[in-house]
């Protein structure tokens, strides 16, 4: 083969760009069909297809938030007393004290359980009791406020 024949040779195996263009139009438009196809015989429903993606992580997330309220008791504070002063919970579950009265209130443990600060009205403090056993509680300055919390495995 001599040079001029390959000049020739590689010339006609040249493609415009256009052609090319085309041939990529030509393909996309076989598989939008071809998956438009896939869609209609299966019965796909694909304005709902991304919502149901939604629905589930918002349905992981609803579950998850009903689990840690599972595991979180409040009590509140409310006429100088604990609204549920003697209470009964599982290891791991976080107990919530809210103070709802016009004064200052604590919650502060007998020998090792909880220690807040002083709470004014709003204010809350949280203990996530890890160990068995029973601890008890008073209000640093309401003596008559007193509370347990016994925990169990």
């Amino acid at each position: 083969m001599t040079e001029d024949n390959f000049q020739k040779s590689s010339q006609y195996n040249r493609r415009p760009l256009w052609q090319w263009m085309l041939v990529l139009v030509v393909l996309l438009a076989a598989i939008g069909y071809g998956l438009m196809y896939y869609i209609s015989k299966n019965n796909i429903d694909v304005a709902n297809l991304f919502k149901s993606q939604q629905n589930n992580q918002q349905n992981n997330q609803q579950n998850n938030q009903q689990n840690n309220q599972a595991n979180t008791v409040t009590i509140t504070m409310e006429n100088s007393a604990f609204s549920q002063p003697n209470i009964t919970i599982r290891k791991g579950t976080t107990v919530v004290w809210v103070n709802n009265d016009d004064v200052l209130h604590t919650v502060t443990g007998d020998s090792n359980g909880p220690m807040s600060p002083d709470l004014k009205k709003g204010d809350s403090y949280s203990d996530t009791f890890i160990a068995t056993g029973t601890f008890s509680y008073h209000c640093t300055y309401h003596p008559n406020m007193k509370g347990t919390v016994t925990v169990t495995d």
